[in-house]
């Protein structure tokens, strides 16, 4: 197996008919591979996104959403990476983002066979009712809420060749070793590349502990209250910003580190100097990256909406 669409689709193909239902086993085989990597609690989860996962794992193939596990982080980590492409234009291996609200929140995953001209032709997992199966699927470009186009050819997913720096789980992964190297817990699972409630909790904390380095006297619980919000924006929101040099940013280089934590826990890239408490041009860009995948208004500062959904699974 290679690095290429030919063996992706083989690989999927081989596996059509599947049916959790008919799997003597806990979960699916795809949730059980996943759990076994990145920990038991995915055995049972939905699994669309693990298969597709799968599939890349055994044809050796990459791209910048790969591992993955919740559809919303893998558009997001598609984004920042470049690696999005319009459904119209999608070919066949790449990785397409499903969105049946629409709410603005990717809800399934599958693999392009082929495309139409006015729909897709799919390969999925855990579709077609009950448990779910693998199988050969239509779809509707109006469905479609991303396309990932897979760094096939052996290119690294983890540059963002536009700003340089980690994307995708690398950069996920960095800010885990950073807060794992400050004593934060990262819960069973560890610096796995994965957003993840554990992940969040310690992020919130740290959050927390550099805010009462300035007198908050908060609580450090990893819970993000409407108070930790509120003083993000009344006390600490202008220096996120590409004006940050007007309030004295060196004062707030802990602070500005939470922000990059924030945005690389979804997979953005904050520039190759990384969690270095600089908010700039990198760390903007990224901002706003952010503010448009989350529906936000795109003003490159991290005011308090911006930082619940920094810092919140979705």
């Amino acid at each position: 197996m290679g690095n290429n669409a030919n063996d992706v689709l083989s690989v999927a193909r081989g596996e059509l008919g599947y049916s959790r239902a008919a799997d003597p086993q806990r979960g699916s085989k795809y949730g059980r591979w996943y759990g076994a990597k990145y920990g038991d609690v995915f055995v049972e989860a939905a699994w669309c996104y693990m298969f597709v996962s799968w599939v890349f794992n055994q044809a050796g193939a990459t791209a910048p959403c790969i591992p993955g596990a919740y559809c919303p982080t893998g558009v997001n980590q598609t984004k920042a990476a470049g690696r999005n492409v319009a459904a119209r234009s999608a070919v066949a291996g790449d990785i397409v983002f499903f969105d049946w609200g629409p709410d603005g929140t990717s809800d399934h995953v599958g693999i392009v066979e082929s495309n139409n001209g006015s729909y897709l032709t799919t390969i999925e997992g855990n579709t077609g009712g009950g448990s779910g199966y693998v199988q050969r699927r239509t779809r509707a470009y109006s469905t479609v809420c991303a396309v990932c186009r897979p760094t096939y050819g052996g290119a690294s997913p983890s540059i963002d060749p536009q700003k340089g720096g980690r994307t995708g789980a690398d950069a996920i992964r960095d800010m885990q070793e950073y807060l794992r190297k400050w004593g934060y817990d990262l819960g069973p699972r560890g610096a796995d590349g994965l957003t993840n409630p554990d992940t969040a909790k310690a992020l919130v904390s740290y959050i927390q502990y550099n805010m009462n380095a300035y007198g908050e006297g908060l609580t450090v619980d990893g819970v993000l209250s409407d108070t930790v919000v509120n003083l993000w924006r009344d006390k600490y929101g202008p220096v996120y910003s590409e004006r940050a040099v007007d309030y004295g940013r060196d004062n707030y280089l802990y602070m500005v580190k939470a922000v990059q934590m924030g945005l690389e826990f979804w997979g953005l890239s904050i520039g190759p100097d990384g969690i270095d408490g600089s908010c700039g041009p990198a760390t903007t860009a990224a901002i706003r990256q952010l503010q448009q995948g989350h529906h936000l208004e795109v003003d490159g500062v991290a005011g308090p909406d911006t930082l619940r959904d920094m810092v919140t699974m979705r």
